[in-house]
């Protein structure tokens, strides 16, 4: 009895290690992080770890379509990654989508488009990537589902065909995928679009609000409002998505952002003028967002100086938010709970001037790291978002706008031994100790 009670404590070691070994083996084997940074001369592949451009995808390659408007050799609209495996983005003067193999580190696809395509919006439940065009406001949509093809082109999402400036919200948690919600520069209220038929569904007019348009928008999961700020009366209209009625009209507008866990939506605002390169005003206002069946509370506004550009929320603590400035060498760290703000310093500065037009400054997490360009000093900084600490400068990367994070797939080497060897998989191994079990209780 001992001898058995020995061996089925021996097996049971065996098992344990074996399975230890294994998860630790997945865990050290974890998937590295890249950014894809879009410039204007290029796309660069940035390992933020070793703050080095691990590869190129220039203009030479046939990414970039001079516009001419601009200086520069490319002009992307935005960039999106789709399971980690491809990268999408928009040449907009080109009136096209590329699309990067995140594997080979090359343009795989290039699919023509609407006039002027901007921005892309991946949507997994329905496995499609939408494209919005802003020379008449409409959607394209390709298929991500095999191969990569556009199903649908000029999916309207305006009153009028026009020029326009807006965004797409669609959530899988809102209207249960069904319906996505499109702002318009120029259009007083919200497009509805159908995603399932790819069809028009109806407009959402605020006009009665002051609205001449209306622009971003941000969606808490807390309350299922959202948030969206109204041109023309310089304020933030909150809507119930469940009935599409406006249930509160606050007094501040700005750019919102939602926190991961719903429960803060943090708008940014700022003033330029643009024609002297001056900045007028830099404020947050903070939405903290309780329930569903009490309004939100507005805490005091707080001024950050330097000109906030972009905001990003660290997914492992959704009560800090990680502001850009356009003014600055810095990044705001702005505690969502105490309403207080520290900084890091020394992520280099944003090309500004005199007449330039929508000046910004991207910021992303991408794993463990918070990404942001430097155009005037043609660099990169990376932060680490576990110590706060600028973790360094990533030099070479001339004119950085969009920003994407990707985390490919590893690759197991074969194991290696001058004796040979071979693979045993999990299952495999259950049944050889099995087998050993048998043997050793007789």
């Amino acid at each position: 009895m001992r001898l058995l009670s020995a061996s089925l404590l021996g097996f049971a070691i065996i098992v344990a290690v074996f399975f230890s070994v294994n998860e630790t083996a997945s865990l050290t084997n974890d998937q590295e992080t890249l950014v894809y940074v879009f410039g204007s001369e290029g796309v660069y592949i940035i390992d933020p770890k070793s703050k080095t451009v691990l590869s190129n995808i220039t203009a030479a390659d046939g990414i970039c379509t001079k516009s001419r408007y601009s200086r520069k050799n490319c002009s992307f609209g935005s960039e999106i990654a789709v399971k980690d495996e491809l990268v999408f983005f928009s040449d907009s003067p080109g009136n096209r989508v590329h699309v990067i193999d995140v594997e080979k580190r090359q343009v795989i696809e290039t699919i023509p488009t609407g006039g002027y395509p901007y921005d892309l919006y991946y949507l997994p439940w329905l496995e499609e990537v939408w494209v919005h065009t802003w020379t008449n406001s409409t959607f394209d949509v390709i298929s991500t589902a095999g191969s990569l093809k556009k199903t649908h082109k000029a999916i309207k999402a305006h009153v009028q065909p026009g020029w326009t400036h807006g965004y797409m919200y669609a959530d899988q948690q809102v209207k249960d995928g069904k319906v996505g919600y499109v702002t318009h520069l120029f259009n007083p209220g919200l497009h509805q679009l159908d995603l399932s038929s790819k069809t028009y569904k109806e407009f959402v007019n605020v006009s009665s609000y002051g609205c001449t348009g209306t622009f971003n928008f941000a969606y808490s999961s807390v309350n299922k409002h959202a948030f969206f700020d109204c041109y023309g009366s310089n304020t933030l209209l909150e809507l119930d998505v469940n009935t599409d009625a406006i249930v509160r009209k606050w007094n501040f507008t700005g750019t919102p952002y939602a926190s991961p866990d719903g429960r803060f939506i943090v708008s940014l605002y700022k003033s330029v003028n643009a024609s002297i390169n001056m900045l007028l005003a830099s404020k947050v206002y903070v939405l903290l967002v309780s329930d569903k069946d009490n309004a939100p509370t507005l805490k005091a506004p707080i001024d950050i100086p330097g000109g906030v550009s972009d905001l990003v929320f660290n997914p492992k603590n959704s009560g800090v938010a990680y502001i850009s400035l356009i003014y600055s060498d810095k990044i705001a760290l702005l505690d969502l709970k105490l309403l207080k703000v520290t900084y890091i310093e020394g992520v280099g500065s944003v090309l500004s001037g005199p007449g330039m037009h929508v000046v910004g400054r991207p910021i992303i997490m991408a794993g463990s790291w918070i990404v942001t360009p430097a155009t005037a000093n043609n660099s990169v900084a990376i932060i680490d978002a576990g110590t706060r600490e600028l973790h360094g400068m990533v030099p070479g990367v001339v004119g950085g706008k969009g920003l994407v994070a990707v985390h490919p797939k590893a690759k197991l080497p074969p194991p290696k031994s001058v004796a040979g060897s071979f693979y045993v998989s999990r299952e495999m191994m259950v049944l050889i100790l099995l087998s050993v079990l048998y043997v050793i209780v007789g």
